[in-house]
């Protein structure tokens, strides 16, 4: 694990395209202990009151959270700058005549498609690898009909470094923004692929829905319950995940 320059957009893209067969392992074989019992269900609650009618899913992967709402929606839009994801997300979703895919940025997608065209936009572990914050801000605030929600769950500003073990590193600061690669890991598994992910403050992320227009409606800091907890290696001592949900301004 160490800390790194800036990255692109395509660098970010080949890690994640290297990682995007197991990945897709991982969550359909249940071994994503966090996908399935906190963080799908967390969207879940989160978007419970919110339009359905067409659906942005921001940085899709394999198209999993695009699936689940491409059951309960009108249409779905998947974007992933990987496009090995991008291949595996069309073959899972074939069945889904509400489904698109785009291999594409979410910035590159904004500048094509017609300003608020979407009622939700959902972002699941995407936005601490986004290689620039306040472009994707806006990009999905631009593409959001007035008073649309984006709802995105990322792994916790300050909760993480501690549960990652680069807390007490010289050369991490929690005010600075930070790209550090290190192997991919879930609680249950660790691969020899490397990926980047960007350690922001959680004011940084404030900051940047403010900027874009968006207002903060709820956070959530989930710890699972005892049933949960006894599917993962060791007990969880603090929120390891957080939830944002913001409305765009009118």
């Amino acid at each position: 694990m160490r800390r790194v320059e800036k990255k692109s957009d395509i660098e970010v893209a080949r890690e994640w395209d290297q990682v995007a067969h197991i990945r897709t392992a991982q969550i359909e074989s249940g071994r994503d202990v966090s996908f399935h019992h906190v963080l799908l269900p967390l969207i879940n609650e989160l978007s419970a009151d919110t339009n359905l009618e067409v659906v942005l899913d921001v940085g899709c992967g394999a198209g999993f959270i695009t699936g689940h709402f491409g059951s309960r929606s009108g249409h779905v839009v998947g974007v992933d700058l990987s496009a090995e994801n991008i291949k595996l997300a069309r073959l899972r979703l074939a069945q889904f005549k509400n489904v698109g895919l785009v291999n594409s940025s979410v910035q590159d997608l904004a500048a094509k498609e017609e300003p608020s065209s979407f009622t939700l936009a959902i972002a699941n572990m995407t936005l601490m690898t986004a290689v620039s914050l306040d472009s994707l801000m806006a990009a999905v605030a631009r593409i959001l009909g007035p008073n649309a929600y984006f709802i995105f769950t990322l792994t916790h500003p300050w909760f993480w470094p501690v549960y990652w073990g680069y807390s007490n590193e010289p050369w991490f600061k929690y005010e600075e923004e930070i790209f550090i690669e290190a192997p991919f890991k879930t609680s249950t598994e660790t691969l020899n692929s490397i990926t980047t992910h960007v350690h922001r403050p959680m004011s940084r992320y404030v900051n940047a829905l403010n900027s874009a227009g968006f207002s903060l409606i709820a956070m959530a800091e989930p710890i699972p319950n005892a049933a949960v907890q006894r599917l993962y290696p060791e007990p969880w001592q603090f929120p390891r995940f957080l939830a944002v949900k913001a409305r765009k301004s009118t």
